[in-house]
Parts: structure tokens; C-alpha cells; sequence
């Protein structure tokens, strides 16, 4: 695996690790996707080279499966509301083919049968980092 050096790596190793976990029957609640979205010149650009980046207005990452988004990180300068709702969207749009792919990938690897079974104590820690996870809240009050 290897990628443009002028690129920043972080989206293609988040896409990497979903696709090995969907071929995979570990317990997943994927596919995601991710892309890194820049804006120059008032423009978005999907993986902005890092110049652009560092040039640009905008440097964000989204995430997202088929029905939620996971994450969102953002540098901004000067950017209002709607450019950064519509750095999302364009960057969705092409999350969507991302997920595609994974689907397709994961279908065509579990033509085989296999089966993974995890020992109790792994399963219990699983349950209860799972459980964490889908429970966590946002403290509105928490700065920085």
C-alpha cells in the first residue's frame, strides 16, 4: 500500500481499516468512509496536497457510514456556516462511492465461510467498550 507523499495519509489508512475489518468477521458496525476536503480560491478540492492545505481556507476530514457521520475534524479561516455544511456534502459525495467499494469488497471476500469466535473474557471487554461507545455523550460546557 502506498500513497502520493504529498498527500496527508490519515484518510487512506481510515479506509484501509475499514476494509480489512468488513473482509474480516470481527464484530464491525461499518463500512466507513473517510476524505479529506481543502477549499482554494473558493473552491473545494477532495485530498488537497498539503501546500493546498496550508494555501487554502479550509482543511477538514469527515467520516461516515451508509447512515451516519462518525467524525469531523476542521482548520478553517474565515469560513461561514453553509461553506462548511457544503465542505461536507461535497466530501459525502464522495464517501458514498468509498462505501460502495468497501460493500462490494466485503461480499465478494465472505463468498468463503468463516468463523471467528472470540473468548469470553475479549467478548465481555467487546460488549462493554461497544456499549461505552454508542453511549457517550457531549458535555456543551467542555472547552478546548
Amino acid at each position: 500500500l502506498s500513497c502520493d507523499p504529498e498527500i496527508e495519509p490519515d484518510v487512506l489508512t481510515m479506509i484501509a481499516a475499514s476494509a480489512c475489518l468488513s473482509i474480516s468477521n470481527l464484530p464491525f458496525q461499518g463500512p466507513m468512509g473517510a476524505v479529506r476536503v481543502g477549499m482554494l480560491n473558493n473552491e473545494y478540492i477532495v485530498l488537497p496536497t498539503k501546500a493546498q492545505c496550508e494555501e487554502g481556507s479550509l482543511d477538514l476530514v469527515v467520516a461516515v457510514t451508509d447512515k451516519s457521520v462518525l467524525m469531523v475534524e476542521s482548520g478553517a479561516t474565515g469560513l461561514n456556516e453553509d461553506q462548511m455544511i457544503g465542505a461536507i456534502e461535497f466530501g459525502h459525495n464522495f464517501i458514498k462511492e468509498i462505501v460502495e467499494t468497501d460493500v462490494l469488497l466485503s461480499i465478494t471476500a465472505f463468498s468463503v465461510e468463516t468463523e471467528v469466535r472470540l473468548r469470553p473474557p475479549f467478548l465481555e471487554q467487546y460488549r462493554a467498550s461497544s456499549a461505552r461507545a454508542t453511549t457517550c455523550s457531549v458535555d456543551a460546557n467542555r472547552v478546548g
